[in-house]
């Protein structure tokens, strides 16, 4: 029975695909609401595995403009797909696919023209709702969608149409892992690509008992060449910031019945200037900064909450502070280099542990260590300093004390130190 089956649908169904067209067309629609049209339907065969081809698939609601679009679409199916009742894809490759995404000015936002309800209560968004259509996703051999395009309307916002002209999305399974990766090009004026990449650790078929929810799994999100200001129509990005072009590197990734998401992030900006109305008040030429820990101890930091250790690390080349309501003069560093950890306590006081900080100009070259937090009873916070001086110039030590020192200890200082250097 088997095999009758296979030489009926190789020799009679397959081949007469498109006198079938309109019957499928009809049926489709009928079932889904949706007019769905097809200019071509070929079918032919990869061995044992049937190959369709679809030119120029259009499908639309009822008197609405097309929600979707696609000039090409080829498809390996896997023969067993005729006897488990599952769609098994061998291959998938999509071409030319154009997504419309809008938020309009109530804030609902709309894909490919169908409002997307995030509070709709009917619609199941738990995990468990989520194990099949992840299940089916991750077990597909090799899907494929090239030259896609994908537009950002933000009426709410006032913003212009942001495209992303060629996106990439491919799916496969190497080495004990189910990969997913997306990556697309950025318009020239805003930088230069971003790519996602997601590794999922299981058997190349998932067992229905399984729960592919909790499985082992890494991410990394990598960015390059970001402009960072130019962004500001589409996000909230800080009026101060005037210019700073961003590499991200960021990796999150949970281990098999791991309680939290480990964190790493790499990030180095170059040109930054951060620019009052008046004056520009930070410099940076270039910027190293990594952060490690767990993603609910980063959330936490940010929120104001208490957290565990965040170990985190700078280098910094070309600082410039200009900075009237902290140091009296204009405060330039060289080269700096810190790190440490930083967490808040029950208090939710911001504390830094463990510091290590070089740093180095043409009025000093020093080695610190020690920590800091945050105190209610003193602006400055509380310090706890030990630190060698390779070199120091007496004089200028004035200038690198911020405002929040007493006026009684800045002018002894610049009057008792007038010359003189440590080394």
């Amino acid at each position: 029975a088997l095999m009758l089956g296979l030489v009926g649908v190789r020799y009679l169904l397959v081949p007469q695909l498109d006198n079938l067209r309109p019957y499928l067309e009809q049926k489709i629609t009928e079932q889904t609401g949706l007019h769905v049209q097809m200019q071509e339907l070929k079918g032919s065969w990869q061995g044992w595995n049937p190959h369709l081809s679809i030119t120029q698939l259009s499908v639309t609601e009822p008197g609405q403009a097309p929600m979707l679009q696609l000039p090409s679409l080829q498809a390996v199916i896997s023969w067993k797909s005729l006897f488990s009742g599952s769609l098994q894809l061998r291959q998938l490759d999509v071409q030319g696919l154009t997504i419309p995404i809008r938020r309009d000015s109530q804030g609902q936002i709309l894909v490919m023209g169908q409002r997307l309800d995030m509070n709709d209560d009917s619609v199941d968004t738990s995990p468990q709702a989520w194990q099949g259509p992840v299940r089916w996703l991750l077990q597909q051999r090799g899907v494929r969608i090239q030259g896609t395009s994908l537009q950002w309307q933000d009426d709410l916002r006032g913003a212009p149409a942001l495209k992303l002209p060629s996106i990439e999305l491919q799916i496969g399974y190497r080495q004990g892992w189910h990969e997913v990766g997306l990556a697309t090009a950025l318009p020239t004026n805003l930088g230069e690509s971003v790519a996602l990449a997601l590794r999922v650790q299981g058997q190349r078929r998932l067992p229905e008992h399984v729960d592919v929810m909790g499985l082992p799994w890494e991410m990394t999100v990598q960015a390059k060449a970001v402009d960072t200001p130019a962004l500001r129509p589409w996000l909230d990005i800080p009026a101060a910031l005037d210019r700073a072009w961003v590499d991200l590197h960021a990796q999150a990734s949970q281990a098999d019945a791991a309680p939290s998401i480990q964190m790493q992030l790499l990030a180095q900006l170059r040109d930054l200037a951060v620019r009052t109305e008046h004056e520009e008040r930070v410099q940076l030429e270039h910027a190293v900064v990594e952060l490690e820990g767990s993603l609910s101890d980063m959330q936490a930091l940010v929120q104001g909450k208490a957290s565990d250790d965040v170990q985190w690390a700078v280098t910094m080349d070309g600082l410039g502070l200009r900075i009237p309501d902290l140091f009296a003069q204009h405060v330039g560093v060289d080269q700096l280099k810190a790190q440490g950890t930083a967490h808040r306590d029950e208090l939710a006081r911001l504390g830094l542990n463990t510091m290590m900080v070089n740093v180095r100009n043409a009025d000093l070259d020093a080695q610190l260590s020690g920590n800091w937090r945050e105190d209610g009873q003193f602006e400055a916070g509380v310090a706890d300093w030990t630190g060698q001086f390779q070199y120091l110039n007496l004089a200028a030590l004035v200038n690198y004390l911020p405002l929040t020192v007493t006026p009684l200890a800045r002018e002894w200082m610049q009057a008792g130190l007038v010359q003189g250097a440590v080394t």
